[in-house]
């Protein structure tokens, strides 16, 4: 149950995980076929003989679309690997891949390139969707609503089957510039709380406990096991092993601060609040991460080292589950993951970001386009994500298969999958691109190993800057921390 007094679902090995999902798989639209009769049964409900709704009879025209999303390292690889498969099932509609090269691929790279696209009147029939900017972009109305698709097509697409908030993520309500709720502008494909994958090497050999795979632990439990795996090199000043790989920043140490009491955004969804009793507490505890505990490294420490997890020199790595495929590489690296602690409030907390995929408003072809939406969102288009290793099928049927949560390794993949009983969206708003910035500049003051900015006064600076940001859609012309 969600954030129902910090209790977890119940555990579930993966044999009953992969029964439950034998049994979803029965239901109409899950049929698991192989080739082009998988996408046949998506496109016609699955099985069961039903008539084909009109909108099949329009994609089956012939036709070719332009599908835009990042180009850079393993995104160039998974996005060719997807727009070639979806091409071999010889459905008529051909998918042009325009692989995104700006900065590096990010969303915050990417989307201007789509909008200028947009405005050009030259915009892709697809594009990618990220939660974080999508306010920002909806509220300008560049994205086509998809809840009549939804609505149309929710036979095929069976809407239960999908994790809850992978659908809220692309939720946006214009008029009261809220996200999580209102009119659709995409559909997820992948989605994933973040989660505590930990070397059991190095507990081991640090004798402390393994963190427990049911995550029947709180923050407290958490910091007193991480003390006892980060040790100073030589008794001098850099550390030899450390309990988490790295400072996680802003959205990235959201569950940190959740579980501290924090609370970023007010009633409304639309103001930030940092500059609160409850705020700064958290964050101070935050900050004595690195000043008191040293249980995250610094700047000085692992130098040249890359990923300090993957070295096997840190003990824990807080991260979306993207990670996958990195860590199924390194056999030498004895992993498994878990839960996120519990709060000081007795509740468990995530957060749940998704991936997904939308379409232009005044788009030239919306019904091949949502074909190609759906087909991405769907058994076949799961797997493919799920081989590359990149998060979470966002329908529960995927991501309860053998193919997510694996019978042939020794990890416990079905926590992952459990965590998005629990896990919450994080917060965002209007100037979410812009405020991440800013915040994260106030972080590194609070964390400057030779200087830092007291966390009171960061804060309120902080509340300052942000509040004129959101008020004025851009940002402040002195936003930066003051010393």
């Amino acid at each position: 149950m969600a954030n129902g007094g910090g209790l977890l679902v119940p555990a579930l090995t993966r044999r009953a995980l992969l029964a439950r999902a034998q049994g979803a798989a029965a239901l109409p639209g899950l049929a698991s076929l192989a080739g082009s009769a998988l996408l046949a049964a998506c496109m016609a409900g699955g099985s069961s003989g039903a008539a084909a709704p009109e909108s099949v009879t329009k994609q089956r025209q012939p036709a070719t679309i332009r599908f835009a999303a990042a180009g850079v390292g393993t995104e160039l690889e998974i996005w060719t690997e997807v727009t070639n498969a979806y091409n071999a099932l010889g459905t008529g509609i051909t998918v042009q891949y325009e692989p995104c090269t700006a900065g590096s691929a990010s969303a915050q790279d990417c989307l201007p390139v789509y909008f200028s696209e947009y405005v050009a009147g030259s915009a892709p029939d697809v594009w990618r969707v990220d939660d974080e900017p999508l306010p920002f972009y909806a509220d300008k109305g560049i994205y086509l609503e998809l809840d009549a698709y939804f609505t149309r097509d929710s036979k095929e697409l069976n809407p239960s089957d999908f994790f809850p908030r992978s659908i809220a993520a692309f939720r946006y309500d214009r008029q009261a510039m809220r996200h999580g709720q209102g009119k659709l502008y995409a559909l997820p494909f992948n989605t994933g709380g973040d989660m505590l994958f930990f070397n059991k090497q190095l507990f081991n050999e640090a004798n402390v406990p393994l963190p427990p795979l049911d995550g029947s632990w709180t923050i407290d439990e958490w910091l007193e096991r991480a003390r006892k795996l980060s040790v100073l090199e030589g008794g001098g000043p850099l550390l030899k092993t450390v309990a988490l790989s790295g400072r996680p920043s802003f959205r990235g140490n959201l569950d940190f601060l959740w579980a501290r009491g924090a609370s970023f955004l007010d009633s409304t969804g639309r103001r930030w609040t940092f500059n609160t009793p409850e705020m700064i507490k958290a964050y101070e505890w935050f900050v004595d991460l690195r000043r008191r505990y040293k249980v995250v490294p610094g700047p000085d420490d692992f130098k040249g080292q890359g990923n300090v997890f993957y070295a096997g020199r840190a003990a824990m790595s807080l991260n979306y589950p993207n990670n996958l495929r990195e860590l199924y590489a390194r056999p030498q690296l004895d992993w498994d993951v878990t839960h996120f602690p519990k709060a000081i409030d007795g509740k468990r907390y995530t957060r749940e970001t998704a991936d997904g995929t939308g379409l232009p408003t005044g788009g030239k072809q919306p019904e091949p386009a949502w074909t190609f939406v759906k087909w991405l969102a769907s058994i076949a288009g799961a797997r493919i994500f799920t081989r590359a290793g990149r998060a979470v099928p966002a329908r529960r049927s995927a991501a309860l298969s053998a193919d997510y949560v694996r019978p042939d390794t020794p990890q416990h993949e079905e926590n992952i999958v459990q965590a998005l009983e629990y896990s919450r969206l994080q917060p965002i708003t209007l100037m979410f691109n812009d405020a991440e910035q800013i915040i994260r500049a106030y972080e590194n003051a609070m964390f400057d190993e030779k200087e830092p900015l007291p966390v009171p006064a960061a804060l309120a600076q902080l509340q300052e800057v942000l509040d004129k940001l959101e008020r004025d859609r851009q940002k402040p012309a002195s936003w930066e921390p003051r010393r």
